[in-house]
């Protein structure tokens, strides 16, 4: 997913891969059960930005994460299902996920 500031997230089954073409920056994010600020999951189903500029990314088996960008941390949502599949954003700002 290419965001609105030309960087690339890559959505891998062993990670996120994101790549700022500006700054030739590389990051390699993954899951890391001592850490409660990381991704949920490895395995990766859907990245989308909503239109307030957030980052969604939705797991396997991990469920819903948000990318905070200030803190470089994943925050997690609790959902009835933790296997996601695909998220997007209606007119009115609401976000709808696939199960």
């Amino acid at each position: 997913m290419l965001d609105r500031e030309g960087v690339l997230w890559i959505g891998t089954c062993d990670g996120l891969n994101v790549l700022n073409p500006v700054t030739k920056l590389f990051t390699h994010y993954k899951h890391d059960k001592n850490d409660g600020e990381s991704l949920s999951d490895n395995r990766i189903t859907n990245i989308y930005q909503d239109s307030k500029g957030n980052i969604w990314i939705c797991t396997l088996e991990g469920g819903l994460n948000r990318f905070d960008k200030k803190e470089s941390k994943f925050i997690k949502y609790n959902l009835n299902s933790k296997r996601l599949i695909a998220i997007t954003e209606d007119n009115d700002g609401i976000l709808w996920v696939a199960t």
